[in-house]
């Protein structure tokens, strides 16, 4: 299957089938299926997901050696955190591909959609829970020294 093509019209979850976070950062993905069908039978599902990574970039000037070090922590963070994301994706979709195959094709395609509808969002939901929104530690001063994640509530349904 082409990279880029869409499921909607297999899957019938969301528009286009292709979610992103709306922050400065985010994962895009898009969920392409087509199936190949022997004797009523799924033989290949043809599952395809195009993921990209969009990370912020620090453009604000000449930090001190110690903001440096903090910013690219943080850029380090975020990116870690969004390919987790990508992961996610991975491999709630590999599970709906073993699970399809040899499947009759309504069977087959209710398991894809299922994963692509609900598994996936929910896995994206909770990785989110734990550390979807990072927070600034400040010193007594009020400077911010560090940071942390912590959990925020995404829909990705």
């Amino acid at each position: 299957m082409s990279k880029g093509a869409s499921s909607s019209a297999t899957t019938g979850c969301g528009p286009g089938e292709k979610r992103s976070k709306m922050k400065p950062w985010k994962v895009s993905i898009s969920i392409g299926f087509s199936p190949t069908v022997d004797k009523g039978k799924m033989t290949q599902v043809g599952l395809s997901v195009t993921s990209s990574i969009i990370r912020p970039r620090f453009a604000g000037g000449r930090p001190s050696a110690k903001e440096l070090a903090l910013i690219r922590r943080v850029e380090t963070f975020i990116k870690d955190h969004e390919e987790r994301h990508r992961e996610l994706s991975k491999a709630v979709l590999q599970q709906a591909v073993c699970d399809a195959r040899n499947q009759p094709v309504a069977s087959a395609r209710a398991i894809v959609k299922k994963a692509a509808c609900d598994k996936e969002p929910t896995a994206q939901e909770a990785l989110d829970a734990k550390e979807g929104q990072l927070e600034w530690v400040k010193d007594s001063t009020g400077a911010v020294v560090d940071f942390k994640a912590v959990g925020a509530k995404h829909n990705y349904h």
